[in-house]
């Protein structure tokens, strides 16, 4: 029924402000105009708004001026340049992620710097210290390129975010690369291949096996390339050669899913082979196919930027076009109303090229704005704020439910019921996840200190005990889309965990406007993989005395004899009293199946058994033909064994004894060819004890001995 409503009401208002312009232009936010540069949003102070950092270039008086810029949100429309002195750089990309996980957003840059002559490429990573401060982290194993993108995404599901490179190298080399996050602000590179020069890469696991895929674009050698990198889940990529996609450069490419299905679908735009204009989608089908729909009506650009994201909040993802057409700069916005189906906007949003976009919600109203930057009409500079005026403000994702985890050899895998989400299909949704250990759960509770590595895997927003709950950093699409089953998501994280360690962990879904749902109530659970180890007794049985109706169990005589575990053992029971001792308890005549079971903290579980036989004095009489006797009981030094009611044959017969503990404090093997043996038993001191035969391993009979 709020699904119902919520369509309704949106419908009604929707068709009267269709025809009115969706942004308005912030006027009184002032940044330094530029272009050929990038933009991305990001609360890189957790204040709970939205600062955003820029990059590019200018001509002042004839002289080039490069500018790297962050604004810090200081909220009602008020934005403070800061002065970080940061080298100023163009035409490369910014990208805010956690790559230490302390849950404060570092930067990825890249570009290129020319002053005096003097060309400087710039592929670094810019370390948030969490005190407003920032500190360049210079890697020898970062290949320094230009023209093309960096992005953070964890391929090897460890919990760290990874960046994937594209550009070229200041000795003209066209790359693209993987670097693996190998902590303490290491990286690695992982896989490089002659891709991307003007070409643009985003990250997305395309057929939600749980690993992340990439896509690329760009010049290679002497042609002009679309290529999806599949992940085989082992760290290997694999290029799909079988997708028939539109080979662009001078671009923009992005992931999204458009018509709510579950899978990733492709937007691209930029110069074909022929140096023909496109904008092109490409629909996932089921993660087996590519298909490109009807885009006719959508303009046809290079040199810009496109977006996929929910600006109206319909919950479906509708398009931003930047760049040219050959004959004008342009900005475009395309309402998605479902079934392929893009309608062109009103808009009020300058026209640019060589730019950069980005959506992001500054003001806290629940819906998406505008950040744009670059050359607009008469190749004028600008750097503008548009304001998004949509009436209906977005419904943020319902709270996960049901969550779960599994733990397979190193690995740990994370379900949770599918999300809900009053005004998107679920499919449509994707997720975000953070896991700490035990160690930090104070600190995280109570925010009082940060430092690297404090999460497994980073919220990359607030977490739970957070009065922002949920409320995210940076305006991205949830880093996991999860393997989809039956109404669940699961998903994996390898090999990081602890054993024995406590680990703590919860997650968030993410709406086609970004905006995550409260993250649900923290989930436990103890990294081990062993189970306890546990030594019963071995068949009893107990003849009772003349009289006797029952047995009362002496001691710890049947309980285990011993158990221990790697980690910790939080409980062990039997099944015959629940308790942890069967001392003083009656067992009646007949056979009795005593089960131990022993826990330990992980909740791992291991069971054994053993049967303990009460027979009657009676019994024992009528079938003392067939049984050992032995005398005097009490007895002191000397026991006499009896054979003569049990076999004429001669045998090898096993005597042990045990004390109440269980411990073998005696034994020997006699011949039964004699009716009589005696046995030496002085060593024994006076006490309870339980004499056992066996014959040829096979237990015989077990009785109570008593030594004075």
């Amino acid at each position: 029924m709020k699904t119902f409503i919520f369509t309704l009401v949106f419908v009604l208002l929707y068709s009267n402000i269709s025809n009115s312009q969706i942004f308005e232009e912030v006027t009184e936010v002032e940044i330094q105009e530029m272009s050929d540069g990038d933009v991305d949003w990001g609360d890189y102070n957790n204040d709970g708004l939205m600062d955003f950092v820029i990059t590019g270039r200018k001509f002042v008086e004839s002289v080039v001026h490069y500018y790297f810029i962050i604004y810090e949100n200081n909220g009602n429309n008020h934005f403070v340049e800061l002065d970080y002195s940061f080298v100023g750089i163009e035409d490369g990309s910014l990208d805010w992620g956690d790559y230490n996980n302390d849950n404060y957003l570092d930067m990825a840059i890249s570009g290129f710097h020319l002053e005096n002559d003097i060309f400087d490429v710039y592929s670094e990573v810019l370390k948030n210290n969490c005190d407003s401060a920032f500190s360049w982290i210079e890697n020898e194993n970062f290949i320094r390129t230009c023209t093309g993108e960096m992005k953070w995404g964890d391929y090897n599901t460890d919990g760290k975010s990874d960046l994937l490179q594209c550009g070229i190298t200041k000795q003209g080399y066209v790359k693209a690369n993987v670097y693996s996050n190998m902590n303490k602000d290491s990286f690695n590179l992982f896989l490089s291949i002659s891709k991307g020069k003007d070409g643009n890469i985003d990250w997305g696991d395309y057929n939600n096996d749980g690993y992340l895929d990439f896509v690329i674009t760009g010049w290679v050698l002497d042609s002009k390339e679309t290529r999806v990198f599949k992940s085989q889940g082992d760290t290997v990529f694999i290029e799909q050669t079988q997708f028939n996609f539109s080979d662009v450069m001078y671009g923009s490419v992005e992931w999204g899913d458009y018509n709510n299905d579950g899978f990733l679908d492709i937007l691209i735009s930029g110069d074909d082979n022929d140096w023909l204009r496109i904008t092109k989608i490409y629909q996932n089908i089921k993660g087996d196919d590519f298909v490109e729909i009807n885009t006719d009506n959508i303009i046809q650009v290079t040199y810009g930027c496109v977006l996929w994201g929910d600006y109206n909040n319909d919950g479906l993802s509708d398009i931003c076009v930047t760049g040219s057409n050959n004959i004008q700069f342009n900005t475009k916005l395309y309402s998605n109303n479902g079934n392929n189906n893009f309608v062109e906007e009103n808009s009020v949003l300058d026209p640019v090229n060589n730019c950069g976009v980005v959506y992001g919600d500054y003001d806290n109203d629940n819906d998406l704005d505008v950040l744009i930057t670059g050359t607009s009409t008469n190749g004028i500079k600008i750097s503008k704020l548009y304001r998004n005026t949509t009436p209906i403000a977005n419904i943020r994702p319902n709270v996960i439910t049901n969550l779960q985890t599994e733990i397979v050899g190193n690995d740990v895998i994370f379900s949770w019921d599918e999300g809900t989400d009053d005004n998107q299909p679920s499919p449509g949704l994707n997720y975000n996840i953070y896991i700490y250990d035990e160690d930090n759960r104070d600190h995280i509770i109570s925010g009082d200190t940060v430092y690297d590595n404090m999460y497994v895997a980073s919220p990359q927003a607030f977490p739970y005990y957070h009065p922002l709950n949920g409320k995210r950093l940076m305006p991205k699409r949830g880093h996991i889309q999860g393997i989809r089953q039956y109404g669940r998501v699961s998903y994996i994280v390898k090999g990081v965990f602890e054993n024995c360690k406590t680990y703590y962990w919860s997650v968030q879904a993410i709406d086609a406007s970004f905006e995550g749902g409260q993250f649900a109530e923290e989930d436990i659970f103890v990294f081990d993989t062993v189970k306890p180890v546990v030594q019963c007794r071995l068949d009893t049985t107990i003849i009772l005395q003349e009289n006797e109706d029952f047995y009362i169990v002496q001691g710890n005589e049947f309980d285990m004899i011993n158990f221990y575990d790697n980690c910790e053992v939080i409980n062990f029971t039997n099944n015959y009293n629940n308790f942890q001792t069967l001392s003083g308890e009656h067992l009646d005549i007949g056979i009795h199946n005593i089960v131990w079971t022993v826990t330990d903290k992980a909740g791992n579980e291991k069971n054994c058994s053993f049967f303990v036989e009460i027979k009657s004095f009676s019994e024992i009489n009528d079938l003392s033909e067939k049984r050992i006797k032995f005398y005097p009981n009490p007895t002191t030094n000397k026991l006499t064994i009896d054979f003569t009611s049990f076999s004429s044959q001669s045998q090898t017969i096993e005597i042990q004894i045990d004390d109440l503990f269980g411990k073998n404090v005696f034994s020997t093997t006699i011949s039964t060819g004699n009716n009589y043996e005696i046995i030496d038993i002085s060593s024994l001191i006076s006490g309870i004890y339980f004499i056992s035969f066996r014959q040829n391993q096979q237990f015989i009979q077990t009785n109570k001995l008593i030594v004075m």
